[in-house]
C-alpha cells in the first residue's frame, strides 16, 4: 500500500471497469490553466484597493453561483453565508478606504428601565 496525501492507493482490478489503470494518472499533457497575475504594491492604500477589488469579484462569483443553485437548498444556504461574509469584507474595506460613510440615524439612545 502506498500513501499519497493522506489517501491510500488501491489496486485497480479489471473488474472495476478500469482495466487495471490508475484513474489518477490518466490525464496526460500540459495543464491549460494559467494562474492569475499577482498584484503587488508597496503602498498601503493601493493594497487595500486591490483587496477590495478581489473581495468584490468573490462576492459577484458567489451571487452568480447562488442563482445557479437556487433549487439546491443546502448548497444555496452555504453560498449565501459565504456571500454574506464577502459582503462584510467589502463594507469593511470601503469603510477603511473611506469610500462609504456610515452614519448613525440617531446620535443618542435613551434606555428606559422597565417594570
Amino acid at each position: 500500500m502506498d500513501w499519497v496525501a493522506g489517501f491510500t492507493w488501491i489496486e485497480w482490478q479489471p473488474s472495476h471497469g478500469l482495466g487495471g489503470r490508475n484513474p489518477w494518472n490518466t490525464q496526460a499533457g500540459v495543464p491549460t490553466a494559467e494562474p492569475a497575475p499577482l498584484r503587488q504594491s508597496a503602498d498601503l492604500t493601493e493594497m487595500l484597493q486591490q483587496d477590495l477589488a478581489l473581495e468584490r469579484e468573490a462576492l459577484t462569483a458567489y451571487l452568480d453561483a447562488i442563482k445557479i443553485v437556487a433549487d439546491e437548498v443546502p448548497l444555496r444556504v452555504m453560498l449565501e453565508r459565504m456571500a454574506e461574509d464577502e459582503q462584510r469584507h467589502v463594507w469593511q474595506l470601503e469603510k477603511i478606504l473611506k469610500q462609504k460613510e456610515f452614519r448613525l440615524a440617531v446620535k443618542e439612545i435613551r434606555l428606559r428601565q422597565s417594570g
